[in-house]
């Protein structure tokens, strides 16, 4: 594709062309579930697609997101049962672009929220998705590095616990 430029003295995010657009390198018209949808379909669903997510689906608007973590940490391990719907476990209020959002802005956002896909929607709905390695490649190798340590990095949270963790007791 031949986004990345080496500007001298430019941050990663400057070396994107600012033209690029995450229309550009997402997934347009991802499937999405509907959140009344059981667990269980779901994972199937993603497993026939080979997903690692699935955008949700309620009243015709993006509600949420599910994950293969999602359904096994809120699901499985707290004994939500398969036919239980799928917005028990999904995450709601998924971070979201517009499809105009450049590549930029899209990997600052990645690393700023710590995630590695981004959501694009249009009018409430699911227009696309974009994963980190969609944007990696688009940005070339030096980018690639920064983002993916810094979304790598454990949260705020993790941090402290990790810190208690190793204080004598």
């Amino acid at each position: 594709m031949g986004l990345a430029v080496h500007w001298s003295g430019a941050t990663p995010y400057e070396r994107i062309l600012p033209m690029a657009q995450i229309s550009e390198v997402m997934t347009a018209n991802p499937q999405c579930a509907q959140a009344q949808d059981s667990i269980q379909q779901v994972a199937q669903q993603m497993e026939q697609g080979n997903f690692g997510s699935m955008p949700v689906m309620q009243d015709g608007k993006f509600a949420g997101v599910v994950t293969d973590r999602d359904i096994a940490v809120r699901g499985v391990a707290k004994g939500c049962a398969p036919d239980q719907p799928v917005q028990q476990v999904m995450t709601q209020q998924p971070v979201c672009v517009g499809p105009d959002c450049d590549l930029q802005q899209a990997a600052q956002t990645m690393q700023e929220k710590q995630i590695r896909r981004l959501y694009v929607t249009e009018n409430d709905k699911v227009v696309g998705v974009a994963a980190l390695a969609d944007v990696v490649a688009a940005a070339g190798d030096q980018l690639s590095g920064d983002t993916i340590q810094q979304i790598s990095k454990p949260g705020q949270q993790a941090q402290q616990q990790q810190a208690q963790q190793q204080q004598p007791a």
